[in-house]
């Protein structure tokens, strides 16, 4: 269960990762800083490209 959770934060905190680098990226080629409300929502865009459970990553 423990070891669950830890390979759960270790995706998690890789996902944020590459999404920070993407956002990055992103940004250096529109030369236009995204907002606060889209940084908040990156996440929910990434959960709805996944489609994918964590569970099942996992298991």
């Amino acid at each position: 269960m423990a070891a669950d959770m830890v390979i759960q934060a270790e995706f998690t905190l890789f996902t944020v990762t590459i999404s920070a680098n993407f956002v990055r990226r992103k940004v250096t080629i529109g030369k236009m800083a995204p907002t606060i409300r889209e940084l908040k929502n990156l996440p929910n865009k990434l959960n709805r490209l996944e489609n994918i459970p964590f569970e099942k990553i996992l298991s």
